[in-house]
């Protein structure tokens, strides 16, 4: 290389110094707004947050008491009244919420109730502590109101750990529309508290106490930031195996065994069932595994043992001689 030719990209080099590059408030692509540093993906801290897995089923109705309803979401009615929760799909080719959902979550609320909550938690109280985040989702209702109370993140510090520490949302309205909610805050510190066993955050929306109305929420998005990027879009199969690391079961077998095993050694025998999760669980999880003997009657499983751990689990159960033990399904919850 020349003397001059040298000189020349020794001159550019200089120029183009890291301590001159340009630095930028933010990335817009389309007229969206982007993070202009972070991750462009694996944003959303929500899971399920398109509403597209179901498995524990599709409809749900719980009275005066609370539970999981679509994967990772829980609802509450508090000390009385009641809800209903179901998986429904939006119209294609409908324009209101963007990028062609397939689903939504519908929550009715009837019967007055006295504190009904929306939640998901999201695992570790670590997360976003110290930060601004930006909660966003699209709603509409039965009729147009503002939801006064809103919502709280809930910083739980888990079993043995410190008490709560609530953050309100403040107040949201929705119309009788898709409409996009955007709620920012800062989330407290978390220095000098102690983190027990099952800590997470609390995400949590509140319906107006002792009123009854049918809310639609699609699309939910939590995110590090003061902005509301683009929704995050994931597989079936992504959205599928992040669930599965709080809940998984098989489907439930009527018409054959899923897996059968007879008994040939003489006498009664502890016959095994064993299963190793898609994806390893949060915990051990609380199991129920079912099944019949001989074809008789499904039964819970476990009479002689049983095994569980993170990753599977092991069931034994008293076969007589020349019968079969058949595994029917299984459901393992490892939710928080």
């Amino acid at each position: 290389m020349s003397t001059s030719r040298a000189r020349d990209i020794a001159d550019i080099d200089q120029e183009l110094s890291v301590a001159d590059s340009p630095t930028f408030a933010g990335l817009t692509v389309g007229l969206n707004n982007y993070p202009s540093d972070g991750a462009l993906g694996n944003r959303n801290l929500i899971v399920n947050s398109a509403m597209q897995v179901a498995q524990r089923g599709t409809s749900f109705t719980f009275t005066s008491t609370s539970g999981y309803t679509l994967d990772r979401w829980k609802v509450d009615t508090g000390a009385s009244g009641a809800v209903a929760v179901t998986q429904e799909a939006f119209t294609l080719g409908q324009t209101d919420v963007p990028d062609e959902p397939k689903n939504y979550m519908r929550v009715t609320l009837t019967g007055l109730p006295t504190d009904p909550k929306i939640i998901q938690p999201v695992e570790g109280v670590r997360t976003l502590a110290g930060q601004t985040c930006t909660l966003s989702f699209w709603a509409k209702a039965d009729s147009a109101k503002t939801i006064n109370e809103g919502g709280f993140f809930g910083q739980q510090f888990g079993a043995g750990g410190s008490s709560p520490v609530y953050t309100n949302m403040g107040a949201w309205s929705v119309t009788t529309s898709w409409q996009k909610i955007t709620i920012t805050t800062t989330l407290p510190s978390i220095s000098g508290k102690t983190i027990g066993s099952g800590d997470n955050l609390e995400v949590r929306l509140d319906p107006n106490n002792d009123e009854n109305v049918v809310l639609d929420i699609a699309n939910v998005q939590l995110e590090v930031g003061n902005t509301a990027t683009p929704f995050e879009h994931h597989s079936y199969a992504q959205e599928l195996a992040l669930c599965q690391r709080y809940y998984h079961r098989t489907d439930t077998i009527t018409s054959a065994p899923y897996k059968r095993m007879w008994n040939s050694t003489g006498g009664v025998a502890a016959m095994q069932v064993s299963y190793d999760y898609p994806v390893t669980m949060r915990s051990a999880p609380t199991l129920e595994v079912y099944g019949d003997v001989t074809d008789g009657a499904q039964l819970l499983l476990g009479a002689a043992g049983t095994f569980t751990a993170k990753h599977g689990f092991t069931v034994f159960t008293n076969v007589p001689n020349a019968g079969f033990l058949d595994y029917h399904y299984h459901k393992a919850d490892a939710e928080l």
